[in-house]
């Protein structure tokens, strides 16, 4: 019989226990019902961020979803026109 091989983990609660493959997570970067956003923020409001949702045990993709569902729902959009375009 092999040896069950030992770590510093061994013995935490569910540290030696893998998922299936199945139960797996699928990652947001390979889910088709995200898209990656980019945006530049000012350096003093990005680290106030981090620290904030790091105390709220949060992500920032949380908050951003959060905040563009908030958006969206208070601003109706209008009738786009009729060459298909997004408007302005």
């Amino acid at each position: 019989m092999p040896r069950q091989k030992t770590t510093k983990f061994t013995g935490l609660a569910g540290a030696d226990t893998k998922a299936p493959r199945g139960d797996r997570k699928i990652g947001k970067s390979k889910d088709p019902d995200y898209r990656q956003l980019y945006a530049w923020v000012r350096r003093d409001t990005y680290t106030a961020m981090q620290h904030k949702l790091y105390d709220d045990g949060r992500e920032i993709s949380e908050l951003i979803q959060d905040m563009l569902e908030a958006w969206i729902a208070e601003k109706p959009r209008k009738p786009a026109r009729s060459s298909g375009r997004l408007t302005r």
